[in-house]
């Protein structure tokens, strides 16, 4: 059902803000959860909570499921992989750190079309990726010329890169999936795929470093990673698409480090800095010019 434009502001908004509260969640509980355990969870229980309303359209799409289910599988595990690297990059960084960092999905999305897919590039785009990239630097070298010319990176801030580049990938091989598909029916696949993408991280997460406690917090936790970061942020993210389409709905991803960066100061007591507030500039500077210059969207992002 077409949703109005305003309402759809606010669906994307909402996203934005449970992808942020993912981070800083995660960053809460990881003296209890191992990363992959919260991320397992968090993708099968919301493939779950999603399931009884896309599963008729599932069974009316089973044979083309079944016909694109490597390419779905893939498209899983880009995703999870990602969503996992981001849970794991919280034991080594700051939430904040980790929130400016995500909030370049549409800048990794865009890098990699042009990499992979040799879609055509602006100029306008090539300013806004160098501004994102920059920002992004900054933040990682914590604005210390020592830090980049000793090459002593936090390597919290490198896995989160790799998991933006994970996210960039989702969104860019998510044209491959059959048309013939149904939307919805492809997106309960997909959440299913993620789930089955983590079993060898999860019971590899297990053998090596032991179960996760799983006490209250961690149960709350992956409750709401699951229903609202995974579940509702997935249907409200492709609800905007549906009515705004994807250049304005990306350029609110800019959002998820100003909320990450407050959620973790308020919840977790962390610092800003100076160079959090000039990363950030640069970034949502640098998402802007891309999405203003994007001529043809052609895939979702996800977290």
């Amino acid at each position: 059902m077409k949703i109005s434009p305003a309402l759809a502001y606010i669906l994307v908004t909402l996203t934005a803000a449970s992808w942020a509260a993912s981070i800083v969640i995660g960053r809460a509980v990881f003296d209890d959860a191992g990363p992959m355990t919260l991320t397992f969870w968090r993708w099968f229980i919301g493939a779950l909570v999603l399931l009884p309303f896309v599963a008729k359209r599932m069974v009316k799409n089973a044979a083309e499921i079944w016909a694109a289910r490597w390419i779905i599988l893939g498209l899983g595990a880009f995703v999870g992989i990602a969503t996992g690297f981001t849970l794991l990059a919280v034991n080594f960084t700051t939430a904040t750190n980790a929130s400016l960092v995500n909030g370049a999905q549409p800048i990794a999305s865009i890098a990699l079309a042009w990499i992979i897919f040799r879609d055509r590039l602006s100029p306008i785009q090539g300013l806004g990726i160098l501004a994102a990239a920059s920002g992004i630097v900054l933040t990682i070298v914590r604005a210390d010329l020592d830090v980049l010319m000793s090459l002593t990176f936090n390597i919290g801030d490198l896995i989160m890169v790799a998991a933006v580049t994970g996210y960039g990938l989702y969104a860019n091989y998510l044209r491959n999936l059959p048309k013939t598909i149904d939307p919805w029916a492809g997106l309960g696949a997909i959440m299913f795929a993620t789930s089955i993408a983590l079993i060898p991280f999860y019971i590899g997460e297990v053998a090596l470093v032991g179960t996760s406690t799983f006490n209250q917090d961690v149960i709350l936790a992956i409750l709401f990673l699951a229903v609202a970061s995974s579940t509702l942020a997935m249907v409200f993210w492709n609800a905007a698409l549906g009515s705004v389409g994807v250049a304005r709905a990306a350029i609110f991803v800019a959002l998820l480090p100003i909320f990450g960066a407050g959620m973790a100061v308020f919840f977790l007591g962390e610092e800003l800095f100076l160079f959090h507030f000039i990363g950030t500039a640069l970034v949502c500077f640098g998402i802007f010019l891309v999405v203003r210059g994007h001529r043809k969207p052609e895939a979702a992002l996800v977290d």
